[in-house]
C-alpha cells in the first residue's frame, strides 16, 4: 500500500536519513494519490533545506526577499495545513524566517505546539502535577521570549503591549521559568494593573488536569520555587487597587483584594 508505506517514511523521517525519508514519502503518497500528503511531505523537505543553510549567512541576510517571503509563507501554510502536531513547530521556525513583523504569530504557534504535546505527554503519565518534559518546556520558553521581543515594535496599542506581556507571563509559568514570570509582572507593573484580573486568574484558579499549568497550581504559595511569582501578584495586587479605587472602579477593586 503506497499510502502507508509513505506514512512509514514520514514517520521514520529522522537524523542523516530524513530528506532521503520525506522524498520517498513524498513519492509513495503521489502514487497513492493523496495530493495533500505529498505537498505536506514536500512542505516538511522544503522546511529541512532552510534549516540547513549557514547560520551565518542567515545572519548577514537584513532583509528577506519578496520570491523569498513568497516561499516561506507557502511552506507555513502547507505545514499548518497539514493539522499535524508534529508539523506545527517546523510551521513556526519557517514563519520566524519572514522576519520580526511574525514574531508573534510564530509564539503564539510555538505555545500551541507546546500545550498539545504537554497534553499528549500528560495523557500517558499516571499524575499529571509535574513539569512538562524539556522539549515543552523550551518551546513555551520560546514562545515568552517571542512575545517579549514583539513589544519592541513602538506602534503597536496599549492593549496589544498588554496581551504580549501576559502571554509572555503565561508561557514563563508553563515553562517552569518562575523568576521570569516574575520579572515580568515587577517590570511592568503600570501596563498589567490593567489586566490584573487575567494576571489573578492564571495563577489561581484551577485547570484542566492536563494543562501545562497545573505543576504550577500545584504548588503551594509558601512555596520557595514559586515564592517570587506571588509577591510579583500581591505587590501588583496593591497598585491596582489604589487605580481602581481612585476610579471607583467596585468590581475591579474587588477582585484586587481579594
Amino acid at each position: 500500500d503506497w499510502k502507508e508505506r509513505g506514512e512509514y517514511y514520514l514517520l521514520n523521517a529522522e537524523g542523516q536519513r530524513r530528506k532521503g525519508c520525506l522524498r520517498l514519502a513524498a513519492k509513495c503518497f503521489d502514487k497513492a494519490g493523496e495530493c495533500n500528503k505529498r505537498d505536506h511531505a514536500l512542505a516538511y523537505l522544503s522546511f529541512v533545506d532552510i534549516e540547513e543553510q549557514d547560520s551565518a549567512a542567515m545572519k548577514r541576510r537584513t532583509k528577506v526577499g519578496v520570491e523569498e517571503l513568497y516561499r516561506l509563507y507557502g511552506i507555513t501554510a502547507k505545514l499548518l495545513d497539514a493539522k499535524d502536531v508534529g508539523f506545527l513547530n517546523k510551521a513556526g521556525l519557517c514563519l520566524l524566517q519572514c522576519g520580526e513583523h511574525e514574531n508573534t504569530r510564530s509564539a503564539r504557534i510555538f505555545e500551541l505546539y507546546a500545550r498539545l504535546c504537554c497534553a499528549n505527554q500528560k495523557s500517558k503519565r499516571d499524575t499529571c502535577n509535574n513539569m512538562g518534559s524539556i522539549h515543552e518546556q523550551q518551546y513555551f520558553s520560546y514562545a515568552a521570549k517571542l512575545f517579549l521581543k514583539s513589544l519592541s515594535d513602538k506602534k503597536i496599542s496599549l492593549a496589544s503591549r498588554r496581551n504580549l506581556l501576559l502571554g509572555a507571563f503565561r508561557n514563563n509559568l508553563c515553562s517552569g521559568e518562575f523568576e521570569k514570570a516574575a520579572e515580568v509582572i515587577e517590570s511592568n507593573l503600570v501596563h498589567l494593573q490593567e489586566v490584573f484580573g487575567e494576571i489573578h486568574s492564571l495563577s489561581t484558579q484551577q485547570r484542566a488536569k492536563h494543562d501545562p499549568l497545573s505543576y504550577f497550581l500545584s504548588k503551594s504559595i509558601d512555596s520557595k520555587e514559586v515564592s517570587s511569582v506571588f509577591k510579583a501578584i500581591e505587590k501588583l495586587a496593591k497598585i491596582a487597587c489604589r487605580t481602581f479605587y481612585s476610579r471607583n472602579d467596585l468590581d475591579h477593586l474587588s477582585n484586587a483584594i481579594d
